[in-house]
């Protein structure tokens, strides 16, 4: 399993292609990586990478899984928000 989507960079092809062929999964934790991404530099400008990365693991054959780390002891994620599986699913369409 691998967790977390980048910030700051495309995923490799090379990589997305070996972990489907490896037969591993995606836990993107999109609302964790929204909140990141705001924290980081106040307008979420790497959050559209994070989707863009999401749909390219899709594209590429990995199997995508809704989840997430966040809890209420990370003071910078909004608990309700990032808690909510209906909030990783429908923020990313493919």
């Amino acid at each position: 399993m691998i967790t977390h989507v980048p910030l700051d960079r495309a995923l490799d092809d090379e990589a997305m292609n070996r972990m489907a062929a490896d037969g591993r999964i995606a836990v993107p934790t999109l609302s964790m990586m929204e909140a990141m991404s705001e924290r980081m530099d106040g307008t979420r400008s790497g959050y559209g990478q994070a989707r863009a990365g999401v749909a390219a693991l899709h594209r590429a054959g990995v199997p995508i899984l809704a989840g997430t780390d966040a809890d209420s002891t990370l003071a910078f994620v909004p608990t309700a928000r990032a808690c909510t599986t209906n909030w990783n699913c429908s923020s990313t369409q493919y």
